[in-house]
């Protein structure tokens, strides 16, 4: 339904005006799952959206929780363009709240900021003002308006640190303008916001709340930038001693968390500590399901373990083709996630040495890549592993030509 509806259907119309606000919401969680099992239909959709909501929506994982508050939202939105034409302002920002205070909310904002912890509401309504600049923030953040969107969670934050400072729309807001902050890496200018975050959240949920997860590693974030390592690693571990009383229950959010810190030791080439926490985050993808975010995650460690090279190959090239070969299962011969994975397996090959095997999987991989992905940014990558391969080979005249396409694409 949500690929390709036209509000005019007569159809369509018959089904809102006779369905029940339940089932309606059923048919549109059902609508969003199959578009993530249709990924043309997926694409079509995702083409509609702004870049920001674009980016992150297609990379949400596609289970109930998160898709459920989606599809009720999706379904308020739907009844009101078909029996009132179309929502006014008011009415949307009452519908977005109350899409914000349902308890599963929490997984879809997770995905939308890249922060753990999602948002509660509660029981305490914020002040009208408070919500209008919050979806005003929103939509400008949707619209790629960083100015906009600065300006009115500021507005909003000066707001409830006058009328209600020790209410949760004070949380709420300190997440969403962190979020925003670690987005544009305007580091320095979240890290006093996220320091707020933890007071508050302290006060409001009690030191262990899982909700704190998201301040504790957008501070370590910050200390990262700073170059303060040890500080970064001492938040880290806090986000991830919260996450494992938490969330035993959740593997797939205790996945994202675990793989989240695994790249911090990555990055200070702590190898032993890193394997250790993207194995158990591999561990957990897993009991949440085979699917393509499991793959995703396999081709991400696999790619890190290339990287390393020396005696880590082998493990790169079991997880590398484990994730083809899960993905050959899920996606269609020519859908993008498969050949970029397909491009993840002729950069391992060049990487070991194996020239020819290598040219045999890069050259069809980047040449269907062309004529499929709409955002030539995601040609960069496998560009660059074609180019390799050619300087690996002494190839200079085909090195010089990928040259020139990466400078286009760039």
């Amino acid at each position: 339904m949500l690929g390709n509806f036209d509000l005019n259907s007569p159809e369509l119309k018959a089904l809102v005006q006779n369905t029940s606000e339940n089932e309606l919401v059923e048919i549109m969680l059902d609508s969003l799952k199959q578009l993530y099992n249709n990924p043309e239909q997926l694409k079509q959709f995702l083409s509609t959206l702004p870049p920001m909501v674009r980016q992150q929506f297609g990379s949400m994982r596609p289970s109930d929780e998160v898709l459920r508050p989606m599809a009720k939202m999706s379904a308020q939105m739907l009844r009101s363009q078909i029996t009132g034409g179309s929502g006014t302002e008011n009415m949307l920002m009452q519908q977005a709240q109350e899409m914000m205070k349902d308890p599963s909310m929490g997984d879809f904002l997770t995905s939308m900021t890249g922060l753990p912890g999602g948002t509660q509401m509660g029981d305490q309504e914020p002040p009208a003002e408070w919500g209008r600049l919050m979806n005003r923030g929103f939509a400008a953040m949707t619209a790629d308006d960083s100015a906009e969107a600065e300006d009115c969670f500021l507005q909003a934050l000066q707001l409830v640190e006058k009328d209600v400072p020790d209410k949760l729309c004070m949380y709420e807001t300190l997440q969403h303008l962190t979020s925003f902050y670690l987005h544009e890496e305007r580091y320095d200018e979240a890290e006093p916001f996220l320091q707020m975050w933890i007071k508050r959240g302290e006060k409001l949920f009690g030191a262990e709340h899982v909700i704190l997860t998201g301040a504790y590693v957008g501070l370590a974030t910050v200390r990262e930038q700073q170059k303060k390592t040890s500080d970064a690693e001492v938040l880290y571990n806090r986000a991830l001693s919260i996450a494992d009383k938490q969330l035993a229950a959740e593997p797939d959010a205790l996945s994202g968390i675990r793989e989240n810190i695994g790249t911090f030791y990555e990055r200070s080439k702590l190898y032993n500590k890193s394997d250790l926490l993207f194995q158990s985050a591999l561990a957990l993808k897993e009991r949440a399901g085979i699917n393509v975010e499991l793959a995703e995650q396999l081709l991400r460690y696999g790619l890190i373990l290339v990287d390393r090279g020396g005696n880590h190959t082998a493990k790169a090239r079991q997880h590398i083709e484990r994730a083809l070969r899960i993905k050959e299962q899920k996606l269609q011969a020519d859908d993008p996630d498969l050949l970029r994975s397909r491009t993840a397996l002729g950069a391992m090959e060049c990487a070991l040495g194996n020239h020819d095997e290598a040219e045999k999987i890069l050259m069809p991989a980047v040449a269907a890549l062309e004529k499929v992905v709409d955002d030539k940014e995601d040609l960069i990558w496998p560009y660059e592993q074609l180019k390799k391969l050619y300087e690996a080979r002494g190839n200079k005249e085909e090195a010089e030509q990928v040259s020139k396409r990466l400078s286009e694409l760039e």
